[in-house]
């Protein structure tokens, strides 16, 4: 039983009965100036964050989840159940974990992006993918550099070995075409 924003009672059968008490609408303003949920006004202001991973320095750097936050948890196979309705509610739970699972690779996948791959002490690959960058903005429209070329820049600039493969593959995580796509696009444009 409770009283609604009018202020009368409802799921109660006896709702005559407490109209007519000599004391109902004095209840019913006192009721009205409530608030909800009750102690709202003694609720903290400040949110506490619950991380998602910790950070720990030592030699080296590594992540922790927090497990406490995003637990490893296990649902049985729905399918075995003989009431459907079980197997409904369990197909439900593993739907959960599964999406549980893909928030914890999620989040893997977008901190890796904070952490540059080393190629050496002194060079990382966003350091190579930075002036493969600039080599290919400032190069020539008409003779547009091959990934060859670009494999001899970087080995002559860095004095390292690399494989032509390796610039494909740096050259495609920047989404920038091959030489002979450039060179249309140049011609298109210019």
């Amino acid at each position: 039983m409770y009283i609604n924003t009018d202020g009368y009672f409802e799921g109660d059968k006896n709702i005559d009965k407490y109209n007519k008490h000599h004391r109902f609408e004095e209840a019913t303003e006192i009721i009205k100036k409530f608030k909800s949920p009750p102690a709202i006004d003694f609720q903290e202001d400040n949110e506490y964050i619950v991380p998602d991973f910790f950070v720990k320095v030592d030699d080296d750097i590594s992540v922790i989840m927090n497990h406490s936050y995003y637990p490893d948890l296990i649902i049985s196979d729905p399918f075995k159940s003989k009431n459907d309705e079980l197997r409904h509610k369990l197909k439900e739970a593993r739907d959960l974990v599964n999406l549980l699972d893909l928030r914890k690779s999620t989040l893997y996948f977008s901190l890796k992006s904070f952490f540059t791959n080393a190629l050496s002490s002194n060079l990382s690959s966003s350091e190579i993918k930075n002036y493969i960058q600039n080599l290919i903005e400032n190069e020539n429209h008409d003779e547009p550099l091959t990934d060859q070329d670009l494999v001899d820049l970087v080995m002559k600039r860095y004095d390292m070995e690399m494989v032509r493969r390796t610039i494909t593959k740096h050259r495609k995580l920047l989404n920038v075409p091959s030489s002979k796509e450039r060179k249309k696009i140049y011609k298109v444009r210019d």
